[in-house]
Protein backbone atom coordinates (compact mmCIF):
# COMPACT_ATOMS: atom_id res chain seq x y z
CA UNK A 1 0.00 0.00 0.00
CA UNK A 2 1.20 3.51 -0.74
CA UNK A 3 2.49 5.75 2.01
CA UNK A 4 -0.36 8.15 2.76
CA UNK A 5 1.56 10.35 5.21
CA UNK A 6 2.35 12.91 2.49
CA UNK A 7 -0.99 12.69 0.71
CA UNK A 8 -1.91 15.94 -1.07
CA UNK A 9 -5.41 15.63 0.33
CA UNK A 10 -5.69 16.41 4.02
CA UNK A 11 -9.31 17.00 5.00
CA UNK A 12 -10.13 17.64 8.63
CA UNK A 13 -11.87 14.73 10.32
CA UNK A 14 -14.16 14.81 13.35
CA UNK A 15 -13.93 12.46 16.33
CA UNK A 16 -16.41 12.75 19.21
CA UNK A 17 -17.44 10.71 22.25
CA UNK A 18 -21.15 9.93 22.51
CA UNK A 19 -23.64 7.84 24.50
CA UNK A 20 -26.62 5.90 23.16
CA UNK A 21 -29.43 5.49 25.69
CA UNK A 22 -31.36 2.25 25.25
CA UNK A 23 -34.26 0.93 27.31
CA UNK A 24 -32.03 -1.40 29.35
CA UNK A 25 -28.54 0.16 29.17
CA UNK A 26 -26.29 2.86 27.84
CA UNK A 27 -23.61 2.38 25.19
CA UNK A 28 -20.64 4.71 25.16
CA UNK A 29 -19.12 5.01 21.69
CA UNK A 30 -16.72 7.04 19.58
CA UNK A 31 -18.03 8.62 16.38
CA UNK A 32 -15.63 9.21 13.47
CA UNK A 33 -16.44 11.31 10.37
CA UNK A 34 -13.47 11.00 8.02
CA UNK A 35 -12.23 10.78 4.45
CA UNK A 36 -9.99 7.94 3.27
CA UNK A 37 -7.75 8.58 0.26
CA UNK A 38 -7.80 5.82 -2.37
CA UNK A 39 -4.85 5.13 -4.66
CA UNK A 40 -4.13 3.71 -8.08
CA UNK A 41 -0.55 3.12 -9.25
CA UNK A 42 0.69 4.92 -6.10
CA UNK A 43 -1.29 8.08 -7.01
CA UNK A 44 -4.30 9.41 -5.06
CA UNK A 45 -7.43 9.05 -7.21
CA UNK A 46 -10.36 9.54 -4.84
CA UNK A 47 -11.55 10.39 -1.33
CA UNK A 48 -14.10 8.06 0.25
CA UNK A 49 -16.13 9.53 3.10
CA UNK A 50 -17.44 7.46 5.98
CA UNK A 51 -18.96 7.77 9.43
CA UNK A 52 -18.01 5.07 11.94
CA UNK A 53 -19.43 4.27 15.37
CA UNK A 54 -17.20 2.14 17.59
CA UNK A 55 -18.50 1.12 21.01
CA UNK A 56 -16.23 1.32 24.04
CA UNK A 57 -15.59 -2.30 24.99
CA UNK A 58 -12.68 -4.14 26.61
CA UNK A 59 -11.86 -6.33 23.60
CA UNK A 60 -12.83 -4.54 20.38
CA UNK A 61 -11.49 -7.37 18.22
CA UNK A 62 -14.21 -9.69 19.53
CA UNK A 63 -17.01 -7.28 18.62
CA UNK A 64 -18.59 -7.56 15.15
CA UNK A 65 -17.96 -4.73 12.68
CA UNK A 66 -20.57 -4.01 9.99
CA UNK A 67 -19.80 -2.01 6.84
CA UNK A 68 -23.00 -0.39 5.56
CA UNK A 69 -23.58 1.17 2.14
CA UNK A 70 -26.38 1.73 -0.33
CA UNK A 71 -26.80 -0.27 -3.52
CA UNK A 72 -26.02 2.62 -5.91
CA UNK A 73 -24.77 4.09 -8.04
CA UNK A 74 -25.86 7.49 -6.92
CA UNK A 75 -27.01 6.71 -3.39
CA UNK A 76 -25.16 7.75 -0.24
CA UNK A 77 -25.50 5.87 3.05
CA UNK A 78 -27.52 8.68 4.67
CA UNK A 79 -30.86 6.84 4.56
CA UNK A 80 -29.48 3.80 6.35
CA UNK A 81 -27.41 6.00 8.64
CA UNK A 82 -30.00 8.52 9.84
CA UNK A 83 -33.16 6.60 9.01
CA UNK A 84 -32.58 3.06 10.21
CA UNK A 85 -29.35 1.70 11.70
CA UNK A 86 -27.27 4.50 13.23
CA UNK A 87 -27.28 5.47 16.93
CA UNK A 88 -29.20 8.66 16.07
CA UNK A 89 -32.13 8.94 13.68
CA UNK A 90 -34.49 11.50 12.28
CA UNK A 91 -37.72 11.68 14.30
CA UNK A 92 -40.37 10.56 11.80
CA UNK A 93 -44.10 11.13 12.03
CA UNK A 94 -46.34 8.45 13.56
CA UNK A 95 -47.13 7.19 10.05
CA UNK A 96 -43.45 7.07 9.05
CA UNK A 97 -43.56 10.32 7.06
CA UNK A 98 -40.86 12.99 7.23
CA UNK A 99 -41.86 15.94 9.42
CA UNK A 100 -41.60 19.51 8.19
CA UNK A 101 -38.22 21.21 8.79
CA UNK A 102 -36.54 21.63 11.10
CA UNK A 103 -36.43 17.92 11.88
CA UNK A 104 -35.40 16.51 15.25
CA UNK A 105 -32.67 13.91 15.74
CA UNK A 106 -33.20 11.41 18.58
CA UNK A 107 -31.51 8.34 20.03
CA UNK A 108 -32.32 5.29 17.93
CA UNK A 109 -33.29 2.53 20.38
CA UNK A 110 -33.33 0.06 17.46
CA UNK A 111 -29.80 0.91 16.33
CA UNK A 112 -27.58 -1.97 15.31
CA UNK A 113 -24.88 -0.44 17.52
CA UNK A 114 -26.43 -2.53 20.30
CA UNK A 115 -24.74 -5.62 18.81
CA UNK A 116 -22.18 -4.45 16.22
CA UNK A 117 -19.90 -1.51 15.48
CA UNK A 118 -20.99 0.37 12.37
CA UNK A 119 -19.18 1.97 9.42
CA UNK A 120 -21.39 3.89 6.98
CA UNK A 121 -19.65 4.29 3.62
CA UNK A 122 -20.45 6.76 0.82
CA UNK A 123 -19.23 5.18 -2.45
CA UNK A 124 -17.37 7.50 -4.83
CA UNK A 125 -19.74 9.99 -6.45
CA UNK A 126 -22.23 9.92 -3.58
CA UNK A 127 -22.49 11.91 -0.37
CA UNK A 128 -19.14 13.56 0.34
CA UNK A 129 -17.02 11.04 -1.63
CA UNK A 130 -15.35 12.31 -4.80
CA UNK A 131 -12.68 11.41 -7.33
CA UNK A 132 -9.56 13.60 -7.31
CA UNK A 133 -8.23 15.66 -10.25
CA UNK A 134 -5.64 13.86 -12.38
CA UNK A 135 -3.24 16.11 -14.31
CA UNK A 136 -3.20 14.18 -17.59
CA UNK A 137 -6.93 13.38 -17.53
CA UNK A 138 -7.87 16.96 -16.61
CA UNK A 139 -5.83 18.27 -19.56
CA UNK A 140 -7.68 15.93 -21.93
CA UNK A 141 -11.05 16.86 -20.40
CA UNK A 142 -10.26 20.56 -20.84
CA UNK A 143 -9.40 19.94 -24.48
CA UNK A 144 -12.69 18.05 -24.95
CA UNK A 145 -14.62 20.84 -23.27
CA UNK A 146 -12.99 23.43 -25.52
CA UNK A 147 -13.82 21.36 -28.60
CA UNK A 148 -17.45 21.01 -27.50
CA UNK A 149 -17.28 17.25 -26.85
CA UNK A 150 -19.45 16.05 -23.98
CA UNK A 151 -17.69 14.10 -21.23
CA UNK A 152 -18.92 11.95 -18.37
CA UNK A 153 -18.42 13.03 -14.75
CA UNK A 154 -15.12 11.72 -13.36
CA UNK A 155 -16.93 9.61 -10.77
CA UNK A 156 -18.55 7.37 -13.40
CA UNK A 157 -15.49 5.14 -13.66
CA UNK A 158 -16.11 4.19 -10.01
CA UNK A 159 -19.69 3.18 -10.85
CA UNK A 160 -18.49 0.17 -12.85
CA UNK A 161 -18.90 -3.06 -10.86
CA UNK A 162 -15.21 -4.05 -10.73
CA UNK A 163 -13.96 -0.52 -9.95
CA UNK A 164 -16.63 -0.04 -7.28
CA UNK A 165 -15.66 -3.33 -5.61
CA UNK A 166 -11.97 -2.43 -5.78
CA UNK A 167 -12.60 0.97 -4.16
CA UNK A 168 -14.74 -0.54 -1.39
CA UNK A 169 -12.17 -3.30 -0.82
CA UNK A 170 -9.33 -0.79 -0.54
CA UNK A 171 -11.34 1.36 1.86
CA UNK A 172 -12.27 -1.61 4.08
CA UNK A 173 -8.67 -2.85 4.18
CA UNK A 174 -7.37 0.56 5.19
CA UNK A 175 -10.10 0.97 7.81
CA UNK A 176 -9.35 -2.42 9.38
CA UNK A 177 -5.63 -1.60 9.49
CA UNK A 178 -6.14 1.93 10.82
CA UNK A 179 -8.40 0.77 13.65
CA UNK A 180 -6.63 -2.56 14.26
CA UNK A 181 -9.80 -4.57 13.60
CA UNK A 182 -8.58 -7.34 11.28
CA UNK A 183 -9.60 -9.99 13.86
CA UNK A 184 -13.16 -8.67 14.27
CA UNK A 185 -16.02 -10.61 12.65
CA UNK A 186 -16.88 -8.53 9.56
CA UNK A 187 -20.41 -8.09 8.21
CA UNK A 188 -21.57 -6.27 5.09
CA UNK A 189 -24.95 -4.65 4.62
CA UNK A 190 -26.22 -2.83 1.57
CA UNK A 191 -29.65 -1.42 0.83
CA UNK A 192 -31.34 -2.35 -2.44
CA UNK A 193 -34.44 -0.37 -3.40
CA UNK A 194 -36.57 -0.07 -0.22
CA UNK A 195 -35.44 -3.14 1.66
CA UNK A 196 -32.30 -4.31 3.40
CA UNK A 197 -30.38 -7.01 1.61
CA UNK A 198 -27.01 -8.69 1.64
CA UNK A 199 -26.75 -8.75 5.44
Amino acid sequence: MPDTSNSPVNRKSSVTEQTLSLNDRQIRYTAFAEWQTLFENEKPVAEMFHVAYLAEVEQATLRPLTFVFNGGPGAASAYLHMGALGPKRVCFGSDGSLPKPPVRVVDNVESWLSFTDLVFIDPIGTGFSRSLPQDDKDTKQSEKANSGEADKPKETEFWEVERDLKALGEFIGRFLSGHQRWLSPDLYCRRKLWRLSGC
